[in-house]
């Protein structure tokens, strides 16, 4: 089953708030408890999935610091079903905290390992390049999902990321089980690939831009529009695959 999933694409404006935002709201949509876990440096994702009015107190990088447990950084999401712990503090002042730990990229796996027992889906979104939160990200996840933008080639995201992957399974995580990869915009998925699943597509939508660019998930602002279904559809193959023996 495919619990945690972190977001990864080693490129910069690839994609991946946009998809994690809109997997994470159509898990919660689906009545399926999500945890929305922001990494990034931005903390787009966060703002759009708490709503815009309120300010917390903790981030990722105190819980990993140690100032907060992982409980006390969890905020309610703007819908039923979903939490977040949203991006507050830095990844460099996270890292320099824990210099000395030689596991330091195992401590938000080991942060979730209890909380996270109580949701279906816990969503990690990632900074681009491969520095300490994404490794952090991978070393906590079961599955590596990427988004494919049509801006960038797509044989060398495929294999940024397939880096990543490969030193995190090498070194911190051997039961990560693999890539998944969602084609953003207009173009058809790739074919599927040894090791690789759940194919899919997020269209180039009104809905999604104007989400973004308000804050706003696209299922608000068009629950019937192509990229909120298609995220809805993603949601429920990833929920029904996980039933599967």
């Amino acid at each position: 089953m495919h619990h945690t999933i972190a977001l990864l694409n080693p490129l910069g404006d690839s994609g991946k708030t946009t998809l994690a935002v809109n997997l994470a709201f159509s898990f919660a949509l689906l009545e399926i408890r999500t945890l929305y876990v922001d990494c990034t440096s931005s903390g787009a994702g966060s703002r759009i999935l708490m709503g815009k009015h309120k300010k917390p107190a903790w981030g990722v990088a105190d819980v990993l610091s140690g100032f907060v447990g992982l409980r006390g950084a969890i905020v309610p999401g703007c819908t039923p079903y979903l939490d977040v712990i949203p991006a507050l503090s830095g990844e460099k002042e996270a890292e320099k905290f824990l210099a000395f730990n030689p596991e330091k990229e195992k401590v938000l796996g080991l942060s979730l390992r209890k909380p996270g027992e109580g949701y279906g889906r816990v969503i990690i979104d990632t900074p681009s390049g491969n520095g300490f939160f994404v490794k952090s990200a991978l070393a906590a996840s079961d599955m590596a999902l990427v988004p494919l933008h049509p801006g960038w080639d797509r044989n060398s995201q495929l294999k940024e990321a397939g880096h990543c992957v490969d030193e995190v399974l090498k070194y911190l995580n051997p039961d990560l089980k693999g890539i998944g990869f969602v084609t953003l915009g207009p173009s058809d998925p790739v074919p599927d690939e040894a090791g690789m699943q759940f194919v899919g597509r997020l269209p180039d939508c009104d809905a999604v831009r104007k989400g973004m660019a308000t804050e706003t998930p696209a299922a608000l602002v068009d629950v019937m529009s192509p990229g909120a279904q298609a995220c809805l559809d993603l949601a429920r193959e990833m929920t029904e695959a996980a039933t599967v023996p």
